[in-house]
């Protein structure tokens, strides 16, 4: 993969896609996230993907993206550690499979960087009916966070492990700072975007550039001084470990337990960490897998995942309500036989040929590779799939069993049975 400076605080890079018959352009924009512009900036991309001032029709902006043998336009924003990102992506046939010789390559520059630089306004700010409708979107989608409720208990086991931290920072903003937002004041923090993000330009199969020239000319018109990004420590040793139960009336009881106290790793510490919690409950050989679920039936799914910014070790379950006491210490006990004594070899092999296929099964993606090379270069880490393999291969159980001795228990929250529920 190569990367390069198109213009000041913005870069490219050319992630290898000859063997993809489609293309794909991405444009990150990325700030340092907070409290208060949180929901203005989870609302902008959506603002902005309905129209532009080139296309201010959006029944005309779905037809030219079936025009070019159905494009997809997609946007989004979400936090990265301490960071907010704001993505708009262009992915369509590349221009040698076109079946009029026709330019796709310029086409998609020109429609994405028109959305992202040149958006419809009214009287020098937003349309208040495009914002209008966000808003209703955006609150409906907070409201209903409590009907998935394997998610709704992972949130609130961050909520109580962050607080007010950077990394707290919700990625769909809050409800109750929706209502305030104004036309004019999203307009704003969109103009405060543009000048102060940092840009990272992604390719796939498509001319870099080109690609490299569209944007560079858009951020050359612009009074730009970009912003580092923010950083966060992990949190570290708990205090103490917190519990929290929240009744509710559901057939089935959440139970979500976070572990800290790891330091924020190197290239081998991550590499380390993938491979203990894919042992620990990512795997369908894992400890939680076999031990909690099948042999001691106490939960009818347990999943570990590694929190790279936070250095948090997660196990979400689903279980009886009045189990949830019991399955909590036996999550509890696997951890602390795996930070005891270190795995089998055979343990060790399964889980590394694991983790080897799904990389490599990721070799097969444009968005894979895309996401991985923008995550590696947030990380400052910039590894290819093949140098992380091969860490990968190198992990040892020692290894393994010294990296989750570093963890203990923070963070348990509940979703049990209301009583004669």
């Amino acid at each position: 993969m190569q990367r390069y400076a198109i213009a000041p605080g913005a870069f490219l890079t050319e992630v290898p896609g000859d063997k993809f018959k489609r293309g794909k352009i991405s444009i990150h924009l990325i700030t340092p996230g907070s409290r208060e512009n949180a929901t203005p900036l989870a609302l902008l991309p959506h603002v902005l993907d309905r129209r532009c001032a080139a296309i201010p029709d959006p029944t005309e902006l779905a037809r030219r993206l079936f025009a070019l043998y159905g494009a997809d336009l997609s946007s989004e924003s979400y936090v990265v550690g301490a960071n907010r990102v704001l993505s708009f992506s262009i992915a369509g046939l590349k221009d040698a499979y076109a079946l009029g010789g026709e330019n796709l390559t310029g086409q998609y520059l020109e429609l994405l960087c028109n959305i992202l630089f040149e958006p419809k306004l009214a009287a020098g700010v937003f349309e208040a009916d495009d914002v209008a409708i966000e808003k209703d979107k955006q609150a409906d989608f907070l409201r209903s966070e409590m009907n998935d409720k394997r998610g709704y208990c992972l949130r609130q086991t961050r909520r109580k492990l962050y607080g007010d931290s950077p990394l707290g920072i919700e990625s769909a903003g809050y409800l109750e700072d929706i209502d305030p937002l104004t036309a004019a004041g999203i307009h704003a923090d969109y103009q405060h975007l543009l000048q102060h993000a940092q840009v990272e330009v992604q390719v796939c199969g498509i001319d870099g550039q080109a690609a490299a020239q569209a944007v560079a000319w858009r951020l050359e018109k612009l009074p730009r001084t970009p912003l580092p990004l923010a950083t966060a420590p992990p949190l570290g040793k708990p205090a103490e470990y917190k519990h929290y139960t929240e009744p509710m009336n559901t057939v089935q009881g959440k139970l979500c337990i976070v572990s800290t106290g790891a330091p924020l790793p190197d290239g081998k510490g991550e590499a380390v960490m993938r491979i203990a919690s894919a042992l620990y409950g990512g795997l369908p050989t894992s400890r939680l897998f076999m031990n909690v679920r099948e042999k001691q039936s106490l939960c009818y799914y347990c999943a570990a995942a590694y929190g790279y910014y936070g250095g948090t070790l997660t196990v979400d379950s689903g279980v009886e309500h009045a189990m949830a006491a019991r399955a909590a210490e036996a999550i509890l006990k696997e951890l602390e036989a795996l930070q005891r004594e270190p795995v089998g070899p055979e343990e060790l092999a399964g889980a590394k040929s694991y983790m080897r296929s799904i990389m490599d099964a990721g070799k097969d993606s444009p968005d894979v590779l895309m996401n991985w090379a923008f995550n590696e270069w947030l990380r400052g880490t910039n590894r290819s799939l093949d140098e992380v393999l091969r860490l990968t291969g190198a992990v040892t159980a020692e290894e393994v069993r010294d990296a989750l001795a570093a963890f203990s228990p923070a963070v348990e929250y509940v979703i049990t049975g209301k009583e004669g529920a």
